[in-house]
């Protein structure tokens, strides 16, 4: 019995070890990302806020939502980001396509990317897409949430350890 004791104090030390070590590996990575400036070209039946902007030197993430103000449903919208780099150098354009947004309807988007030195980001709405190469990613707004993977890898993570352990 005192084996079982051992081996259930040793695995609650692995636990904790793991939780701590995970919690502190996020914490010093969300203290790198850095407040970027953010220009907001605003349209007259659309209205797009921008909550947060943050880039580290090799990524970056934008979150906001997007709201039609008017009484008509609007298809076939892009929400276009041109990421700049501190020179003013055009390093990436993002296109977020908007299938539908009905009347007086509020969506939130949740854009991840990878790009150096990003120090500014021009966000238009625009009716078309334009491909530029390499520099241009498409994104539709419904996949620009993507937190939700990442907490059920965790999760799933998390089983698969206690599976293993008990």
């Amino acid at each position: 019995m005192d084996r079982m004791k051992t081996f259930g104090k040793y695995l609650l030390l692995v636990i904790a070890f793991y939780i701590v070590s995970n919690l502190l590996a996020y914490s010093c990575i969300e203290t790198t990302y850095s407040n970027i400036e953010k220009q907001i070209e605003q349209t007259e039946n659309i209205n797009l806020t921008i909550e947060k902007a943050e880039a580290t030197i090799i990524n970056g993430k934008i979150s906001g939502t997007i709201t039609n103000n008017s009484e008509q449903s609007i298809n076939s919208k892009y929400i276009k980001i041109e990421l700049i780099s501190k020179r003013g150098n055009l390093i990436l354009t993002k296109y977020l396509k908007i299938d539908e947004l009905k009347a007086n309807e509020t969506k939130e988007f949740k854009l991840s990317f990878e790009a150096e030195n990003i120090a500014k980001a021009k966000i238009s709405i625009t009716d078309t897409y334009i491909e530029e190469g390499e520099k241009t990613t498409l994104i539709n707004i419904l996949d620009a949430n993507n937190d939700e993977t990442s907490r059920i890898a965790v999760f799933i993570s998390v089983l698969i350890l206690a599976h293993y352990f008990l």
